[in-house]
This record gives structure tokens, sequence and C-alpha cells, in this order.
């Protein structure tokens, strides 16, 4: 047998089924699944037995209810697999992933597997935060010891372990909630290998009705005992003295005072006069106290000062802190006191508080700088920023200087700066002006990097740095203006940092069409003349490098074009239905001498196909790198237009005929109950078009937000998330590859500004800022 899958399950009636569908619709079929029955009292058995009635693969264990750590256990004492591996029962599986796993596990030798998870509900699919960073690439035979963030990786059930593996080590669940990390993080100190795969192996639930997961129940008090005790387990193993070495305990440290911290002290703030407040205080010191003072110290402020209100016991002040960081409550600012630097608080409830809590190095006075548009107006980059120096307080006479400065040279060039206001008191915006014949008359025939440096002078504090963050949007695409044939500007982010990058491209594509039959016609050209025999178009993906020969032209050698056979470039994964499968394919020209990338001339035209059901797309990549994606069909926004406040969208579906009627505009107000706004849909062959009157919606939003009886703090951007209903379920629609560079300005309306713009992979959204209540 290959592998073992282990699935405990408990009052999961409405999500098992789809959970063993996905295990049954696996394409490695050479496995057993054993379910563990931990004393379900719902439907969730007589499902179970139907899948073991008709599949002998699935075979059913029961004992007394004892929790999910000893249900896994029980299951491992069933498994005969060579592999193992584990699912929650309210989980789904992609239908690749356990093949994808095992054969890497076969090639390497390595003692287990651990993959990418991304979180869904109802509404789609999204990155999972704790996953997408430690997973984002490929990497054999990894060492936690020499690759310190997989420690933060605290699930068991991503993963696929080797059994042998498992039995040397005797590894067991404890009795308790949060069982997972401390036999996670033991794998990975133990194991001389793992293979760290990118692919979406594992799809992690958030209930939408019925009863709330472990992660949904996080203020409970068993909830944040079992947490602190699981935490206090894990630390452990990371002490000093143990071997490991000090990059991966300090990583341990950051994740739990990145996420346990805030959940303890939220738990602690809000039990005042509850009866479990003082065992919540005691489980919330005991954390606070294990954790390493020199990681502690390089947190922010308030970090610093949750934790040291939490040790002091002071729940009342920590609630006004939890407050400040929901929005609740103004931020502090600062006052001089001789030669100390001090936290002022608005209100009372920081009378008290001594002085040895409240003090401020230079340091916590920091400026923090997001580019929040990129847009070119003729050869004038405008870009717009948010700018604020933390504690510095109201922004009563704001100043802004910004400036590019060469990445590697040093070289400076000054920008303009206009439109300078302030937002919510202490957030100061404006608008960067960078002059593009200026730019590349310093920049010349080089390809360089610029930063974005921005002065601020609130009035009391001055400070300046590189712009660092980056908004989801207009300002992550990459924004370019052609200077002529040899000379592009394109901006950014690279390396965290928002840049503009000079760029003499040596080859880049001219034209896209449909060739003949299933051809793809490309036509580009090049700085220098190629060799009229042998120069070649490389098209590679991770897995695949495909070399198609040139055809240059014998009276211009600088022009080329490739026919390339769109079979030859079809993915022959199978379909998911709950991942689609996306093939990013890199474009290279080759000479016998000489390798270049080939870029994507931002004047050209771009275009989708269709090839056997699935899409390919000719796209403009990282820094208009040129690039063919290859993908399920997809909802694609290639028009948009503004008539007064109505938002005109036109798009695109190359997929089968769609009965689709209308447009689906999701705004997640609330997380398990969001509103749902429905726009008419008209369908004429493959194209789509609709109208949304973006005044009607922020003033729904507005309603909506009035009526609330909550006290949820009014946030500076609220988003409907734009989707499409197609074959019984929810599309994601995606702003076209031509389109992010010509989104239409932001739509005022007496409610707040409707910008349409994008997020991860372009998909479709409408932003609303300004929102009044």
């Amino acid at each position: 047998m290959k592998l073992s899958v282990i699935v405990p399950f408990y009052n999961v009636e409405r999500y098992i089924h789809d959970c063993l569908a996905s295990i049954a619709g696996q394409t490695l079929r050479d496995l057993e699944v054993i379910l563990v029955d931990d004393g379900s009292p719902d439907g969730s058995r007589a499902i179970a037995e139907k899948f073991v009635a008709e599949d002998p693969r699935f075979k059913l264990v029961t004992q007394k209810n004892a929790g999910l750590g000893p249900a896994r256990n029980t299951g491992i004492g069933h498994a005969t697999g060579t592999y193992l591996t584990f699912v929650d029962s309210d989980d789904v599986i992609p239908r690749d992933a356990f093949r994808v796993m095992t054969e890497r596990l076969d090639r390497s030798g390595s003692d287990f597997a651990a993959g990418d998870a991304r979180r869904f509900n109802i509404h789609g699919v999204r990155e999972s935060w704790v996953h997408v960073v430690p997973f984002a690439d490929d990497i054999e035979r990894a060492d936690v010891r020499r690759m310190s963030l997989l420690a933060t990786d605290r699930m068991v059930w991503n993963k696929v372990y080797r059994r042998s593996f498992w039995e040397k080590h005797g590894y067991a669940f404890p009795a308790m909630l949060y069982e997972d990390y401390p036999v996670t993080l033991r794998a990975y100190l133990d194991a001389d290998g793992v293979e760290i795969v990118s692919q979406p192996i594992y799809l992690w639930r958030e209930r939408d009705e019925g009863e709330l997961s472990i992660t949904q129940r996080a203020f409970e008090l068993r909830n944040i005992n079992d947490r602190v005790t699981s935490d206090l387990m894990v630390l452990a193993q990371v002490e000093p003295g143990t071997g490991v070495p000090a990059p991966v305990r300090h990583k341990v440290h950051d994740l739990f005072l990145s996420s346990d911290v805030g959940a303890v002290a939220r738990a602690m703030a809000f039990s005042v006069g509850e009866p479990d407040h003082d065992a919540l205080v005691d489980a919330a010191q005991r954390l606070v106290r294990s954790l390493d003072t020199e990681v502690v110290a390089r947190r922010t402020r308030m970090e610093r000062l949750r934790c040291d209100l939490i040790t002091a016991g002071r729940a009342d002040v920590l609630r006004h802190v939890v407050d400040i960081g929901d929005g609740f409550a103004p931020a502090p600012t600062h006052v001089r006191r001789g030669r100390r630097t001090l936290l002022a608080f608005d209100g009372d409830a920081f009378a008290d508080l001594p002085t040895s809590l409240r003090v401020l190095a230079d340091a916590d006075l920091e400026q923090h700088v997001q580019v929040t548009t990129a847009r070119w107006t003729g050869s004038d980059l405008g870009i717009g920023i948010r700018a604020v120096i933390t504690f510095s307080g109201p922004a009563t006479a704001p100043a802004v200087r910004a400036w590019l400065v060469e990445r590697d040279g040093g070289r400076r060039l000054d920008a303009r700066v206009d439109g300078i206001g302030v937002v919510n008191g202490s957030d100061v915006v404006a608008t960067v002006h960078v002059d593009g014949p200026a730019l590349l008359a310093l920049a010349g025939d080089r390809t360089t990097s610029w930063e974005l440096m921005v002065e601020l002078d609130t009035g009391s504090v001055r400070r300046q740095g590189l712009a660092t963050r980056i908004k989801q949007g207009s300002a992550m695409m990459a924004q370019a203006w052609r200077g002529d044939d040899q000379h592009w500007i394109v901006s950014g982010r690279d390396l965290g940092n928002y840049i503009v990058r000079t760029l003499r491209p040596a080859a880049w594509l001219t034209g896209v069409d449909r060739g003949y039959g299933d051809e793809l016609a490309l036509s580009g050209r090049t700085q220098k003349p190629l060799p009229l025999q042998g120069a070649l178009l490389e098209i590679a993906s991770d897995e695949r490098e495909l070399h198609v020969p040139l055809s240059v032209d014998p009276f211009d050698p600088t022009r080329w074009d490739a026919h390339v056979h769109l079979g030859l470039i079809s993915d022959p994964r199978h379909h998911d239905e709950y991942v689609p499968a996306t093939t990013e394919y890199r474009v290279h020209l080759l000479t016998p001498r000489e390798r270049h990338p080939v870029h994507a001339d931002p004047a050209t035209a771009l275009d989708r196909f269709l090839h056997r059901g699935r899409e390919l797309q000719v796209v403009s990549g990282r820094f208009l790198g040129a690039r063919i994606d290859e993908t399920d069909p997809e909802f694609v926004l290639e028009e948009a237009t503004v008539a007064g406040t109505v938002l005109s969208i036109a798009g695109r579906w190359l997929g089968p005929s769609s009965t689709s009627e209308t447009a689906v505009l999701r705004w997640h107000h609330t997380a398990d109950q969001p509103e749902e706004h429905d726009v008419t849909l008209r369908m004429e062959g493959d194209r789509f078009s609709f109208e949304v009157d973006v005044a009607e919606l922020s003033a729904r939003m507005r309603r909506t937000l009035d009526a609330s009886t909550d006290d949820a703090p009014q946030l500076d951007e609220e988003e409907w998330l734009l989707s499409f209903e197609h074959a019984d379920r929810a599309m994601t629609a995606f702003v076209g590859n031509a389109l992010v560079r010509t989104l239409p300005d932001p739509i005022p309306t007496p409610d707040g500004t409707v910008e349409l713009t994008t997020h991860r992979r372009f998909a479709a959204r409408l932003v609303v800022s300004g929102l009044r209540r």
C-alpha cells in the first residue's frame, strides 16, 4: 500500500462528503483511507459508511469521543501504507496532491513532504497567509536548521510522512486542542530532508455555518489554555541547550508574538468581570513570560507594550490597547518630558500607567510610506503615496519631499510633489511626479533600478526613508512608458520595495496572433541583428522546456517570427474543481552565443486563445517580461469605461457556453454572511458586458454601516469582489493584461470613492474608500 490517509471525524455532517469525495478522486489510486469515528453524534457516520460500502479502500474505525489528537493516534495504529498523511474531515484535497507529494518522496528519499495550503469557503479560494511565504518555491531536501522559516509551519495536515520515519521517532498527538505544532516542529527538527512543494496540496475550510472550527473559537478558556500549553511544549523544543540554531528559535518566538500573543491579549482584555478572567490572565502571562526578551525587544512599540501589560496584569489598559489596534480608539502620540520622549494616550485609561512602560526610543518614531497608485500621463509618472510617522500625532503643517535613488549606483533624481493632504488626522497623502525623459537621460543605456525615497515633516517630527509598502492594485502592476524602441521605464515591486526601472530590452514582442490551425504566431524585434540560422525561442516552465526555431527577416535581421504549436504547451494535469491548474511559461530568445529575456512592448496588444478546453494567455509579467499562461477558462474583463457614476465593463469568456445571467459583487462586511449585489449580465457568444452604478453600491454600504449594531471601526476602504455564477459555482473575474494598465480613474460618489482595481493574479474588485457613516 502506497499511502495511508487518516481522517478523524466528529460533527461534520455538512462537510464530510466533500472531504471524502476529494480523497476518493485522487489521481493516486494506491491508497487506503482510515476513517476514525470519534463518537460523532450527528449523521457523519452514515456518510462515512456509504463511502466504505462503495470503495474498498475506505475503512471505518470507531472510538469513544476523545478528541482529534487521540483519534489520529487511533488511525495511525491501523495504517499499513509506506506513507502517512492526515486530513481534517471538513477540508478538501486537490486531485493531484497525493501523487505529487509521494512522487517527490520516491525520488528524493526525504523523510516527509510539505506543501502549500489555501483557505476556502463557499465564496472561493484564497491564499493562506501562514503558508504563502514558506511554500513560495519548490525546494529539495530542505533542512529547517538552514531554512528557519519552515519552523513557522505548524499544521500537520499539509504533509505526507514516510511511515518508517514516523514510527522510528514514535510521534503521538497529545489529547488537547492545537495538538499539531508540537508534533510538526519535532518532525522538522528530526528530519534529514524535507520536500517543499509550492503547488497547493491542501484546502483549509472556513466553516460558514454549523459548529465552529477550533480556530473560530479562539477566545474560549479551554481554547486559550490548550493553545498556551501547546506553545510551551513547542518552546521547550527550541530552548538554548537543545542544539536548535538561534534563527529557528527566534522564528518560533516571532510567530507566537505575531499570532498567539494577540489571541491571549484579546481574551484577557475582553474577559474583565467574567468568571474565567483570572484563568485567562494566568494563561496569557505564562506565554508572555516564556518568550525570548531579545525577540520581544525587536517588535514594534505597541507590541512591546501589549506584552508589558499582560505581564503587569493590566487588563483594563490592555482593553484600550486592543481598541487602538482595532481602530476604535485614537492612536497614541508622543510628549517630551525633559530628555525623555513618552507615549501620550487619549483619555484617562493610561493616567496611572508607570512611566517606565511609556518610554519611547527615537527609533520608535518610524516613517512608513505606502505607494497607493502609479499612473502615466504622457511622460509623467504620477505615484500616489500615503505616509505616516508612528506616534507623531496630528499632521498640522505637513511637508513632503521625494526623490529617486539608484539602487546600485547611488545617483539621485529629484521629483516634484503636489496634492499634499491629510487623512485620519495623521496620514499624509501626496502625488510624486517623476519626469520620464529626465530619468532616461540620467540612466543612459543601462538597465537599472531606482528606489523611491520620501521625507515627511508632520510639523512636529521629520523622518525620511524608502517606500516599502505597496497597495494591492494598480501600484503593484508593471506601469510602463516607452520613450522609444530602445528605452522603456517600468515601475512595480522588487525585493519588497517600490522601484522604477529603466529598461533597454534586448528582445521584445511586437505582435501576438492566432496562426494556422493550432498555432500561436509571435513576432518581435531585437536591438542587435540576429543570425539568419540558429536563433531559437525558448518557452520554459518549471517542468518543461521547449525550443521553437525563429524565422528571421533577411532584409531586417532585427525582426523575427515564431510559430508555436499550442499542443506543445498544453499541461497534462487534470482539471481540479477547487484549484485551477495554471502553468506559467517564461519566454527567452536564444542565439548560439547569447540568451535574452523577451519583453512585452507596452504598446503591443496581447491576447488569449482557447485550445482543447484550456486557455492560453500571452501576458506581460513582472517588469514587462513576456509570459504564456495556460489555465482553465476564466471570465476576463477587457474594457472599462465611466459615464457619471455608471461603470461599464465588457470582456470575454472562452470556455463552454455560459448560462450565467448575473455578475455577482460580494462585500465581506461580516466574514460568515457577506452581502451580495447582483447586476444583469449580457452574454453574446464569448463576449459579456454589464453596468454597475457605483453610487448605488456605495450608498448601500453606507446604509449597512449606519444600521450596524456593533461598534466595528470605520475602515479606510471596503471592497466588493467580482465573480460570475457558472456551472453551479462562483468563478472569480479577472482584469485583462491590457486593462490593468488603462484602468479608469477612481469615481467619486456622494458616499465614497469607487475604483475598479485588482488583487492577486489580477482578480477584479471594486474598492470603496472614504465611506461616510
